[in-house]
């Protein structure tokens, strides 16, 4: 194997997994869903004799949800700016700066939160 097709494996690897973790939030999301839609209707009885009970529940999972959404679109940013530099290496070595281009270009149109931490953009590629 040549350094270029080690460098499009691991492309194409974090590619992949970008996917999964983009599945795996909206999963997530279905199980909140799922378990505000039915699992907290079928325990009324339970938490009209405890009403706190269902406000800290309520809490925790909004909560846990959100640190979960935290943590795995930070992961799929980290590995996007990994993409781009691996863009830039495949690109120099096959001796053709527009071969791959998604990470930058998507780069630029997804921004995020504001109060998100930006991620890296290389020089070569900021407005």
């Amino acid at each position: 194997m040549t350094p270029l097709d080690i460098l499009l494996k691991e492309y194409e690897t974090l590619r992949t997994e970008v996917l999964e973790r983009i599945k795996i939030a909206f999963s997530h999301l279905g199980y909140f869903g799922a378990v505000m839609a039915f699992a907290f209707p079928a325990s009324e009885g339970f938490f009209s004799k405890h009403p706190g009970t269902a406000l800290v529940l309520a809490s925790l999972g909004a909560v846990l949800l959100l640190w979960i959404s935290v943590l795995n679109w930070s992961w799929v940013g980290r590995i996007a700016s990994h993409l781009q530099e691996l863009e830039l290496k495949i690109n120099a070595q096959a001796g053709a700066q527009d071969l791959l281009t998604w990470e930058h270009i998507a780069s630029r149109i997804t921004t995020g939160p504001h109060w998100f931490p930006k991620r890296y953009v290389p020089k070569k590629y900021l407005p």
